[in-house]
């Protein structure tokens, strides 16, 4: 009798497990159709923008020097899984790959302010067409706090942009100063995030949360410089900001206000992670000594 119970709670027990293991696959594949298709859609309304406001020819450059930056971000992926043994390879070879793309936006405006403002979406739009494929592609791979905030910001960041050029306006010296500053803002993250996932030595906890309160303050000064600077270098020769500028700022402004959440609601949840475990291990370390006593 209590062999059969036994039996029948085993297969009840494997009945509940198997239930669950199907509505978290369902619950996984509802999310990875839902991020394919605003992904998806945003990537199509930005290429839409791009040739309504630029010529034929000019576009296909666009498009055709992204495909470029998106198979260098390809080869990157390769080279990284051959030569290296990272934690994770595709989120390592994310923010190797950005770091690089942010490192290529100082060089060409230090080079040449044309030429970055020449080159600068085909990098950017390259980028990400790489960073969404390997989400869609990869999404059970990536854990979720990865995957669910690059699909709202990448969505979030194409509206913005799009809207840059479907409004139209002359890109002046101090509104490309500020651009360039703005869009390299983010090496900061990137450079302890690909250190975090490749090939080095771990970090402490209290390492790495003490680097994540720094980076998030260095990085919201990096992007105050970006308001700051243009809008400093356009009042001291003594005219005003074109409307392009305040819609640049402005929309520069709300996407940091995201990011900055994020990045923030992280920062607290590992602090009272740690803040769990150093309680733990002192409740622990007292409990043996009392012992020991």
């Amino acid at each position: 009798m209590s062999a059969n119970m036994k039996m029948h709670n085993n297969f009840d027990k494997k009945a509940v497990d198997n239930n669950c293991d199907v509505r978290n696959r369902r619950k996984q594949n509802s999310g990875r159709l839902s991020a394919s298709l605003i992904l998806l859609a945003a990537t199509c309304g930005w290429i839409t923008v791009l040739f309504c406001v630029e010529s034929g020819a000019q576009a296909w450059n666009i498009l055709y020097k992204s495909f470029l930056t998106t198979l260098c971000c390809c080869i990157c992926h390769h080279l990284v899984s051959m030569v290296t043994t990272p934690r994770d390879s595709l989120v390592f070879s994310h923010f190797l790959c950005g770091s690089l793309v942010y490192l290529c936006y100082v060089q060409f405006y230090c080079s040449k302010p044309d030429f970055f403002l020449q080159t600068w979406r085909s990098l950017y739009f390259g980028f990400y067409i790489w960073d969404i494929c390997a989400i869609i592609l990869y999404w059970n791979r990536l854990f979720p706090a990865f995957r669910h905030f690059y699909t709202v910001h990448h969505t979030v960041s194409f509206v913005i942009t799009g809207t840059w050029a479907y409004a139209g306006g002359e890109w002046l010296d101090y509104i490309i100063l500020g651009l360039v500053i703005w869009l390299s803002s983010d090496i900061w993250v990137y450079a302890l995030s690909a250190y975090r996932a490749g090939p080095f030595p771990k970090l402490a906890q209290h390492e790495l949360s003490s680097y994540r309160y720094k980076i998030f303050w260095i990085e919201r000064v990096h992007r105050l410089l970006a308001y700051v600077l243009p809008l400093w270098v356009v009042f001291s020769s003594g005219s005003y900001p074109s409307m392009l500028c305040f819609l640049v700022l402005g929309t520069g402004l709300a996407n940091d206000a995201l990011d900055a959440t994020f990045q923030w609601k992280a920062i607290l949840k590992a602090r009272k992670q740690q803040s769990r475990t150093f309680r733990v291990e002192k409740l622990a370390l007292t409990s043996v000594r009392n012992t020991c006593a």
